[in-house]
């Protein structure tokens, strides 16, 4: 009987686990002047560049937005432009293309992954209409 208790606690935890990198980190402010989503870093050719991370993004009045990613310690805050959304984004997702620079200053391009029914959606549609 202990064995089938051990190997329970050890599925649940596993099943825990697997819902947990599932989940995905997403807010937006009622203002919808700030969110938090996925981002990952692409060259200027659109090859990935490391895995999605959590991002703050702050969007300004004048349609940039300012980035902000955790490497390790530090903070990175750069500014970007919305210049796409992707045809074929994953099921119940939308996928909006950012250029600008990276915290190097070389220039690079961000996805920025969110659920489709985000309020934010909308907001960044306008802000490709405006580019």
């Amino acid at each position: 009987m202990e064995y089938v208790w051990l190997v329970l606690a050890v599925a649940v935890m596993a099943g825990l686990a697997w819902v947990g990198f599932r989940i995905e980190p997403h807010w937006v402010a009622k203002d919808r002047s700030r969110f938090l989503c996925n981002a990952q870093l692409m060259t200027e050719r659109g090859d990935p560049v490391g895995r999605f991370k959590e991002t703050k993004i702050l969007v300004e009045p004048n349609g940039e937005l300012l980035v902000d990613q955790r490497r390790m310690f530090k903070r990175n805050m750069s500014a970007w432009r919305v210049v796409g959304e992707s045809d074929s984004p994953p099921r119940k997702r939308s996928v909006f293309v950012l250029r600008g620079h990276d915290p190097k200053g070389v220039p690079a391009m961000l996805a920025v992954r969110l659920p489709a029914s985000s309020p934010m959606v909308p907001k960044l549609r306008e802000l490709l209409a405006r580019a």
